[in-house]
Order: C-alpha cells, then sequence, then structure tokens
C-alpha cells in the first residue's frame, strides 16, 4: 500500500531529525528499510528517504554506514531515479546479481540529481551530498561516484535552496586540495561557482506539502539591508521553504529576500569561499581567470554588500594576489578600490586580507603608484596601529614595497 510506505518514510524521517537517533538508525536496519524504500517509484516515498539520508548525514559518525550500505538491486534504484523512465540514462548500471559497491548510496542519490527534476526531493539530495562532502574521509567515495558532477548539475538549477546546498557542497570538496583535479576537469563546476559568486540570478521555489511546484500567494518584499549589514541565513532542513515550513519566519524572511535580490546571499558567500579555495593551487590560477572570475569576485566586494560576502571575496582575491603573474590583470581589473575600501574595515579579519592582498599586490613595481593613487595610504597607516600582530605584518611589508 503505497500510503504505508509513505507513513513509513515520513516516520523515519522524523525519526532522524532528533540528534540522538542519528547513529542508531545508520546502523540499523532503520538504514537499510531507508535504501529499500529508495527503489520505490512514489514520489512522496523518495521525498521522505531522502529528507531521511539527508537528516542521517548531518552527523559524520553516519557517512561511512550510509556510503556502505546497499542491497541486492541497483537497477531498480536507477529505475526509479530516472523520472522519464528511459533507461538509456542507466545502461552502466550493474546487474541484480552484482553486489553493491561502497559507493551505492551515493550512486543512486547522485541519479536522483541528475534524472529527477523533482525540486523538493533534490533540495533534500543536495543537502545529503553536501555533508557527506563535509568530511575528508569521504571525499575518494564522492568523487569515484562522481558526486561533485551531481552538486554542479544541481548548482546549475535555478532553485535558490538546491543551489546553495550544492555550493556548500563543492567548497566542502575544495577544502581538500587532492579534490582540486577531479573539481577542475569539469569546466562547469568553474563556471558556476563564478556564476554564483557573482550573485547568479536564482529563485525560490515554492512547493505544496508534496514537493510539487505550486503557486504561492504575493507576499510583501524584504526591507533592503543596511548596506555593510546582511542577514545570517540558515541552511538547516527548517529553512526549505516548503509550505509546511514556510510558517517559519526565518524561512519565509529567506524567500521575500531572495525574490527582493533575485539571487541566493548564502550561495554567492560560499561560491566566493570555494572560489578561494580553489585558488589555493597556482595551477588552477588560468582557469579561474578565464572563467571571469576576477570581475565577480571585485562585485561581491561593493561596500553595499554584507560583510561576509565581502570577506570571502576578498578571501579569494588574496589567494589570485599570491601568483604574480596575476597582478597586472588585477589591478587592471578594478580590484584597489574596494580593496583600499577594505583596509579601512573595523572587521579584524577582512581588513588583514585586504591588507595582505594588498602586500601582494605591491610587489608589482608598476602597481605601486596606483595603489597609492587610489588613496591606499591613509587606510594602510590606520591599519598599522591596530592591536593585531598579522595585519600590522602585512602592513608593514606593503609599505616597504
Amino acid at each position: 500500500d503505497v500510503w504505508v510506505r509513505r507513513e513509513a518514510a515520513a516516520a523515519l524521517n522524523s525519526l532522524s531529525l532528533n540528534d540522538l537517533n542519528k547513529v542508531d538508525m545508520a546502523t540499523s536496519d532503520a538504514l537499510t528499510q531507508l535504501v529499500a524504500l529508495a527503489r520505490d517509484d512514489d514520489v512522496p516515498t523518495l521525498r521522505q528517504v531522502c529528507g531521511a539520508l539527508a537528516n542521517l548525514s548531518e552527523c559524520t559518525k553516519t557517512h561511512m554506514p550510509i556510503l556502505a550500505a546497499g542491497g541486492t538491486n541497483p537497477q531498480a534504484l536507477a529505475e526509479q531515479a530516472n523520472a522519464a523512465g528511459d533507461m538509456s540514462l542507466t545502461e552502466t548500471v550493474k546487474t541484480d546479481d552484482e553486489p553493491w559497491i561502497a559507493d551505492a548510496s551515493v550512486a543512486f542519490l547522485n541519479d536522483l540529481v541528475l534524472y529527477n527534476g523533482d525540486v523538493g526531493m533534490v533540495r533534500e539530495v543536495s543537502r545529503c551530498l553536501s555533508n557527506l562532502a563535509a568530511n575528508h574521509a569521504t571525499h575518494d567515495v564522492v568523487l569515484d561516484s562522481d558526486s561533485s558532477v551531481a552538486l554542479v548539475r544541481a548548482a546549475e538549477r535555478d532553485d535558490a535552496v538546491v543551489a546553495r546546498f550544492a555550493t556548500i557542497g563543492l567548497l566542502n570538496l575544495a577544502t581538500n586540495a587532492k579534490c582540486h583535479a577531479r573539481l577542475m576537469e569539469d569546466k562547469a563546476c568553474v563556471d558556476v561557482l563564478v556564476d554564483l559568486a557573482g550573485g547568479g540570478e536564482r529563485i525560490w521555489t515554492r512547493v505544496d506539502e508534496d514537493g510539487a511546484p505550486s503557486v504561492s500567494k504575493e507576499i510583501e518584499p524584504a526591507p533592503a539591508p543596511a548596506p555593510g549589514t546582511g542577514p545570517q541565513m540558515k541552511t538547516t532542513a527548517a529553512l526549505l521553504g516548503d509550505d509546511e515550513h514556510a510558517e517559519n519566519d526565518e524561512a519565509l524572511d529567506e524567500m521575500k529576500l531572495v525574490d527582493e535580490m533575485g539571487y541566493d546571499l548564502e550561495a554567492r558567500r560560499y561560491a566566493c569561499l570555494a572560489l578561494g579555495n580553489l585558488l589555493a593551487q597556482h595551477e588552477n590560477h588560468d582557469q579561474v581567470l578565464a572563467a571571469g572570475a576576477l570581475a565577480r569576485l571585485v562585485d561581491s566586494m561593493d561596500a553595499d554588500l554584507d560583510l561576509e560576502t565581502r570577506f570571502n571575496a576578498v578571501y579569494a582575491c588574496n589567494k589570485m594576489a599570491t601568483r604574480n603573474s596575476n597582478h597586472e590583470i588585477m589591478v587592471s581589473g578594478g580590484i584597489l578600490k574596494p580593496l583600499v575600501a577594505l583596509c579601512g574595515e573595523e572587521d579584524q579579519h577582512a581588513r588583514c586580507q585586504a591588507c595582505a592582498c594588498l602586500r601582494h599586490l605591491s610587489t608589482h613595481a608598476e602597481s605601486r603608484r596606483q595603489i597609492v593613487l587610489e588613496g591606499a595610504l591613509v587606510p594602510l597607516a590606520t591599519a598599522a596601529l591596530v592591536k593585531d600582530l598579522e595585519t600590522q605584518r602585512e602592513v608593514a611589508a606593503c609599505l616597504c614595497h
């Protein structure tokens, strides 16, 4: 009975919300039953299953059990994962008599992202993959199962919540230098991060209690944030945007904000940070620059934006400035004005990153005069007086150059 399966999946999903239950569920028959339910062809059931797996994945102790979970019929998962029923998309899936590999659970999650258009389900799957990617111990399996591809495709979707979770997943992978080569292989990965880092357009899709897109009532626009400030947006299951969660004032505020700005603020922040992590390795610079990252990062340092976005953007620019051959391009790209403004920022961390970036740029002889003409001396002198040794070192080195 499909209604019984739905209720059972919903019950497991609810139980998985409790932190005290997560490890017990992941190391018991409950996980086996969730994977079995994932073979269902009923979308509401699948949505509850994916939600439960995403909830379980919030605890790192559940990651290996989730990755190792499986059964004997991955073909069934591939069939239901493909909403159109076109098996040409799943020709490489194992036959029924083959054992499951360690990344079987991840494989069917990937398929749900790649071949399913259900917004509610893809939100949950993206959240699960993002949580798994937060653990470096899972990265080999996550990459070998092509979850990075699934995350990139999810980040490209027009739903703000899906893009947010997917961007967090890519950021998590980018924290591991060993993952960079695989991420950079997919040109679309850098392209979507650059798009999101510049405030790429996204919408907050309203969904009904079944998870299907619904026509929502008009809501009042969110008040514009004061310059230099921004809401602290959350990335929890309570902010998925379903009507049942929309009663939550914070979720409603986020919906209004996305409607007003046309992009997701958290996705923008995380994309800037992910680019910064990729730029930590010089071999990635040419591809990131070719994708137009500099202009997007300069835009994200605008004084009218919130401080967290600006910090993440200047962090990425500071990494970019560690390669001398980038200096002329960066200066001609208009980076000096926002950098000088950030040097005068009260926030210690943003100020230090800006001073460090100027220090790197000041090693380029042709840039020194432009730095001075942009008015950097006064904020640098002011920053030299703060009680932060790292900032003082960066300022001293910059002035020395």
